[in-house]
């Protein structure tokens, strides 16, 4: 995927990089003891989960703008000795993106949904993310090693690259409807959405 840095797509590439690292880093929610999200940052023990979820969205973000600043390998072939330079700036910091991405998804979000079934769809996207990363490591090695053909290669790295950002743009699609049908049915009720359970 990073690929599209050296094709007319770079500009949109970039653009859309930036923009996803910035929302990361300022991305923030607030949740009370239980680990249950709630709508006023000022309420009794709310901070010990919040700034845990902050802290791993903003080095996400911080780690997606990487990602558009450092450009990966040109198409020609280049031996792995060039990673060590601004090509393995841009691979530590997707790979630890992606991988901060799942934890996301595998940690955070079934925290805001009650729904069994969702959770569930959440570690399993989270887990994709982080098998679809380690294929993508496999493969780029494999790829250097020209033990297979680099065609096969590169389309392989590009499948899982694609497989880890959809499954975490289906967790966040799911979680963010989630939580805007709880919050609308909770201004419906006149009820704070953290006063619900344990009351």
């Amino acid at each position: 995927m990073s690929a599209y840095y050296y094709t007319d797509m770079r500009d949109l590439f970039v653009l859309v990089l930036f923009a996803l690292g910035v929302f990361l880093v300022c991305y923030c929610r607030h949740y009370d003891d239980r680990g249950l999200p709630v709508d006023d940052p000022q309420q009794d023990g709310v901070g010990r989960w919040a700034g845990r979820e902050r802290l791993v969205s903003t080095w996400a973000g911080v780690l997606a703008i990487c990602v558009a600043v450092f450009p990966t390998l040109p198409k020609e072939e280049a031996p792995i000795s060039d990673w060590m330079g601004v090509a393995g700036i841009h691979i530590v910091s997707a790979v630890f993106f992606l991988s901060l991405t799942g934890w996301i998804a595998y940690r955070y979000f079934p925290m805001s949904d009650p729904s069994p079934k969702h959770k569930r769809l959440y570690k399993g996207l989270g887990w994709t993310i982080w098998v679809a990363v380690l294929l993508a490591i496999v493969l780029g090695f494999l790829k250097q090693a020209t033990t297979i053909p680099s065609l096969l290669a590169d389309h392989g790295v590009l499948i899982a690259e694609c497989l880890a950002v959809f499954a975490f743009g289906i967790a966040w699609f799911v979680n963010s409807r989630d939580a805007l049908s709880t919050n609308s049915t909770d201004t419906r009720n006149g009820t704070p959405p953290a006063a619900e359970d344990g009351e």
